[in-house]
């Protein structure tokens, strides 16, 4: 019969500490540098249903301060 040489508890809890840093890294890498790209993203479908809803047009004219056409 073969004896089984156990993993040392020790080794266990640092792995179980590295994988939890390296998942806090990892969100803390997104979260940081992906929210210009969001905005940004965020910006631009507003932008699109404004002009998709017909809505940018109007607007425009009032920041411009004509009448709107009817």
């Amino acid at each position: 019969m073969k004896t089984r040489h156990p993993i040392p508890v020790s080794l266990i809890v640092i792995a179980i500490v590295g994988l939890i840093a390296g998942h806090g890294a990892i969100l803390y890498f997104f979260s940081t540098h992906l929210t210009g790209s969001v905005i940004g993203i965020s910006s631009a479908a507003v932008l699109l249903m404004l002009k998709h809803l017909g809505l940018l047009g109007a607007l425009y004219e009032r920041l411009r301060g004509r009448p709107p056409r009817f």
